[in-house]
């Protein structure tokens, strides 16, 4: 039996590697001509539980953590005027795992807007990168 998966993304990647570890015959379709065929960009959240999972079954994270980025987790909070109201730098050295950093985060986030002047603020929230 062969299982055709279409599409080259991680998905449809790490689906036909998990197959071949199990002795099942995969091919993957994919649309673009070669690997360099059209300009590769954005960033990949893969949570622990799931993406960086299926990286795990498929014998790959230690490849993942070996190339993986870890821009993007910073914190800002800012008003809607551009003033600085928390920020956080992620360290060079920082863990791919980010529900921590998530945790914090939404405490910050919890605390400004409990705030005796929070009714009367708006407040901007985005994470750089």
């Amino acid at each position: 039996m062969t299982i055709s998966s279409v599409g080259a993304g991680l998905g449809g990647l790490a689906l036909a590697r998990v197959l071949h570890m199990n002795g099942i015959d995969a091919v993957v379709y994919e649309r673009e001509s070669s690997r360099g065929a059209r300009g590769q960009g954005g960033m990949l959240d893969l949570h622990s539980g799931t993406g960086q999972r299926a990286l795990r079954e498929a014998g790959l994270l230690d490849r993942f953590h070996a190339i993986a980025r870890r821009e993007g987790q910073d914190l800002q909070l800012l008003e809607p005027d551009g003033t600085l109201l928390l920020q956080e730098h992620t360290p060079d050295d920082a863990p791919l795992e980010r529900t921590s950093a998530a945790g914090r985060q939404s405490a910050h986030i919890q605390e400004v807007l409990e705030s005796p002047d929070a009714g009367q603020k708006m407040l901007a929230f985005f994470q750089p990168g």
